[in-house]
């Protein structure tokens, strides 16, 4: 899959509007890289919306959440730090959209984690079915 090259922005602070590149992505399908804004420019995470949900799903990961006390399902089902509910500080990181549409979000998002292997997605191997004794 071709993947057009990246254009990173900045999201500003807590409080601030999202600029006007997230508010457009109201209605929207596609797929989105976090990455550190500090020196190394690491990855952090990749994920995706194939709902027309894009903005939505990308600005929850600039907003606190209220955890339960005890274990989350994805602590139990993955171990400790694979939490779909990841946050980062709007302040401390850049952001690369990719738009397209909904039934090529899926397809995207595992090419983009393939490329940039990002510290914080669930590591999950790809098994064809026909290597899957039965």
């Amino acid at each position: 899959m071709k993947i057009p090259r990246a254009v990173w922005f900045r999201l500003g602070g807590n409080g601030e509007p999202y600029p006007d590149v997230v508010r457009d992505l109201e209605g929207a399908s596609g797929a989105y890289v976090i990455r550190s804004a500090a020196a190394g420019r690491r990855v952090l995470y990749v994920g995706e919306s194939h709902t027309g949900r894009l903005r939505k799903t990308l600005t929850r990961h600039f907003q606190g959440w209220k955890r339960s006390s005890g274990r989350t399902f994805w602590e139990r089902m993955y171990g400790r730090g694979n939490d779909p509910g990841t946050t980062y500080e709007r302040s401390r990181v850049e952001v690369a959209v990719y738009t397209t549409h909904a039934s090529a979000a899926l397809d995207l998002e595992l090419e983009l984690i393939r490329r940039f292997r990002p510290r914080d997605n669930l590591r999950v191997e790809v098994v064809e079915l026909a290597d899957v004794p039965f």
